[in-house]
């Protein structure tokens, strides 16, 4: 019987840790993103297509910041373009059913560079 209770002790610390760690690692902004992150000089070189702002929620502003640009990153991919480039951040609280949670509203202009591959804004 000290064996079996034994093993559950183990079983359960396992499954905590791996619950912890999946959590940890998963989610949008853990994982690589075709589109690019450039800064002003690297936009140079590249067609400018528009500018546009998200406000998202997360576990914490940084968190929030990172579930913006990844939202703002798959909106990129809809238009054609292939970097975007962050030209503001702010930290903001989001009042939602009662609760407030951390959020981020982020500002970016989405570009199409010719170096970064994707759609060609030149003529052929």
């Amino acid at each position: 019987m000290q064996t079996v209770s034994k093993w559950l002790v183990i079983l359960t610390c396992f499954m905590a840790l791996v619950g912890c760690g999946s959590m940890a690692t998963g989610g949008s902004e853990s994982t690589t993103h075709p589109i690019a992150t450039i800064d002003q000089v690297e936009a140079r070189d590249c067609t400018y297509l528009y500018s546009t702002n998200l406000t998202e929620t997360g576990f914490n502003p940084a968190n929030a910041t990172a579930n913006a640009i990844y939202q703002l990153k798959n909106q990129a991919m809809v238009t054609n373009g292939n970097a975007i480039r962050v030209t503001n951040v702010y930290p903001t609280t989001r009042y939602e059913y009662g609760y407030t949670s951390d959020a981020s509203n982020v500002y970016v202009e989405v570009y199409n560079c010719p170096m970064r591959g994707g759609a060609s804004t030149s003529p052929k």
